[in-house]
This record gives structure tokens, C-alpha cells and sequence, in this order.
């Protein structure tokens, strides 16, 4: 079974919005995107780097949120009608990020709009953004966990928060998957002191609470700090995957295989580069652990190496 990560995508503009289009936060984060954001989110490096993305046909394509960048209802229909016109479109799984809730008006839109992405069953609780999750996705022998650790927040804060329910509900859920188990989120799952990669007005609020349950999963996968990073915690690897749109445009893409009764899992980090996407780094391991192989990243923030990919 093949999986793709990409995240962090930011893949509107907001040329054609004026102040009377914004409300509360908006006109802050269209101001940031005035200035510097609409330099740094290119959509030629996303297209680019969704060519090598379908060229390697994945079974599940896994987007760790934000498409947007300040959720006004025109950039999450425009989001929709992208994710609808690919080729891979129905297999796509999908969470939201901080910036796809933005504002708490983007949340209705955002339930029409992307539902059919988030993999909600008929019976989901629409009420509130977390209330539908955690859900679960199992494709090819893997077990795929989804959460929403993304809601609106002050003008001040990129925070996120899974809140007590939400985290109820993924402690109750079953363990006896046999096969490898993945968690997605946005936000990085540990606290700014194990992950130097976040800053606390970025972080996780309740990291805290989810650390317990993270050793149950093979590996996690998560956007939000524009990065690519390895950590290692409970015995899970923990990634992190840059911008999907920025000069250094990344995908992670792991090859999930059962071998003998136990799982061989090959990760690959693709990366934009001179306009080519080559292979960076990768690692490869046996899931019960008693064998381990492949280039191991010295330094969480830094994945080095050279490959091109064809």
C-alpha cells in the first residue's frame, strides 16, 4: 500500500478581495498575504510538485490542512473545485488546518464544501468543527486515525486544540488493528519543548494529553510549522512535511508492505529543487522492530541527500 503526505498547500489568492470582503482575523492574515505570503506560496511549485505526486500513482493521498490561507467562502469553494479536479480526487483523505478555520463563519461552508474529502460517514455530527472526529480510514491491511486539532482562534494565535471529547473518543477506539496504524493531525502532536520545530503560540494546547496515545501508532503525520522534520517519541516516528507550495515544495511517501507476517514500511521525503523533484532522504524498518535500515536524519530539522526522482 502506497501513501502520500502533502500539507500546508495555501494554494488561493486573494487578489480579488477588498476590506469589505474581510471579517474579524481576515484582515489581518490578508495583510500578511499582501505582504510576504503571496511570494511564498507559489502555485507553479504546487502543480509541480502534484506532477510527481500522481506520477507515483499512491493508493490514499493524505492532506494534513491548510489549502487556504484566511477561509473566506470564496478561497474553500475554490479549494473544493481543485481537490475535485484531480486525478486523484477520490483518493484523497483530508483534515482541516488552522488556516481553513480561520473564522468561525468558514465552518458551514467548509462542512458543504469539503465534506465528501473528509471521509464522513452519513451519521457525522456536522455541529461544531471537531465534533465529527476522530475517524478512521483502513486501506490495504493499514489503519489510517484522522483528528481536528484545528478551530477558530484569537487574532493572536495559531494554536491548536483536539479538546477533552475528541480525545475521549480516540482513547476508546479500538486496538486490535494487526496491520500498521497512522495518525494525521495539523498541528505538531508534542509540546514546544520536545519539538523545536513549533513555537508555543503555534503549538498543540492539549499535546499533553495526546502524548499518551501516540505509541500505538507507526508513524504520525502532520503540517503546520512549513517544515520537514523527524522526531521520535513513544517509539513513533513523527513527521513533518513542508509547504506543498513553497520554494522547497515537499512530499513524503511511504510504501506500507507486508513481509513474513510483519509489515516493512519504506518512507521516502521528496523535495523541490531547481524545478525537480528529487529524493532527499528515506528510511526503511520493520514494524515489530527488530530490524531498522536506511538513512536516519542526525538532525530532527535536517534531511539531507540527493536522488533524482524519475
Amino acid at each position: 500500500m502506497r501513501l502520500i503526505h502533502i500539507t500546508d498547500l495555501h494554494l488561493t489568492s486573494l487578489a480579488h478581495l477588498g476590506w469589505r470582503d474581510l471579517r474579524g482575523k481576515q484582515w489581518l492574515g490578508y495583510q500578511s498575504w499582501l505582504r510576504n505570503r503571496q511570494y511564498r506560496h507559489l502555485r507553479a511549485n504546487l502543480d509541480r510538485l502534484m506532477q510527481a505526486v500522481t506520477a507515483q500513482n499512491p493508493d490514499l493521498l493524505c492532506i494534513t490542512g491548510d489549502l487556504v490561507h484566511i477561509a473566506h467562502a470564496d478561497e474553500l469553494r475554490a479549494a473544493a473545485q481543485w481537490l475535485g479536479a484531480l486525478d486523484l480526487a477520490d483518493r484523497i483523505v483530508l483534515i482541516p488546518g488552522n488556516h481553513d478555520l480561520y473564522h468561525p463563519a468558514a465552518w458551514a461552508v467548509l462542512a458543504e464544501q469539503w465534506r465528501s474529502w473528509f471521509r464522513w460517514p452519513e451519521d457525522a455530527n456536522l455541529c461544531a468543527p471537531r465534533t465529527a472526529w476522530p475517524l478512521t480510514i483502513k486501506s490495504g491491511g493499514v489503519s489510517i486515525d484522522c483528528l481536528n486539532s484545528s478551530i477558530p482562534m484569537p487574532w493572536y494565535s495559531a494554536q491548536g486544540e483536539l479538546g477533552s471529547g475528541q480525545l475521549n473518543r480516540l482513547e476508546s477506539m479500538p486496538t486490535g488493528q494487526q496491520g500498521p496504524r497512522v495518525l494525521l493531525l495539523h498541528h505538531p502532536p508534542l509540546s514546544p519543548r520536545e519539538d523545536p520545530s513549533i513555537s508555543r503560540r503555534k503549538a498543540l494546547r492539549d499535546s499533553n494529553a495526546l502524548r499518551p496515545l501516540l505509541g500505538q501508532y507507526d508513524f504520525v503525520l502532520h503540517g503546520h510549522t512549513h517544515k520537514n522534520t523527524v522526531l521520535n517519541a513513544a517509539n513513533t516516528r513523527i513527521y513533518g512535511t513542508a509547504s506543498a507550495s513553497a520554494s522547497n515544495a515537499s512530499f513524503r511517501q511511504f510504501d506500507l508492505e507486508q513481509v513474513d507476517n510483519r509489515w516493512q514500511i519504506t518512507m521516502q521525503l521528496n523535495q523541490l529543487a531547481n524545478s525537480r523533484i528529487s529524493q532527499i532522504s528515506d528510511q526503511t524498518w520493520i514494524r515489530d522492530g527488530t530490524q531498522e535500515k536506511g538513512r536516519q536524519s542526525p538532525d530532527p530539522g535536517q534531511e539531507t541527500g540527493s536522488t533524482p526522482l524519475q
